[in-house]
């Protein structure tokens, strides 16, 4: 088996431990630092942009339920939220929630 199988396998299974406030933080940064890429601004890329949107406003009210997800436009967009809502209950490991694909062409 090829070790790159191994490695992405590890980040299926989510730590089930809910992150630290610093944590938190630091998981909005990064989710803001994927908003300021340019690309995320093609109409291509609406949905991320509105999914990571909504999971900065999730991360930052600490909320671990589904409410007001469904007000997202696309299944993309509420899928991230969803992912947001996971990492705050620890059902979600951190690079799946920032590795979220953007068109770059």
């Amino acid at each position: 088996m090829k070790k790159g199988y191994l490695k992405k396998g590890q980040h299926l299974d989510p730590p089930n431990v809910a992150p630290t406030d610093e944590q938190v933080s630091d998981m909005i940064s990064k989710i803001e630092a994927r908003l300021a890429e340019k690309p995320i601004n093609r109409f291509v890329n609406k949905p991320v942009k509105d999914g990571y949107t909504m999971a900065v406003e999730i991360l930052r009210r600490r909320q671990t339920n589904y409410a007001g997800i469904e007000k997202l436009p696309t299944d993309q967009a509420r899928a991230i939220a969803m992912l947001a809502a996971d990492y705050l209950k620890g059902k979600c490991h951190e690079l799946v929630l920032c590795q979220i694909p953007i068109k770059r062409m």
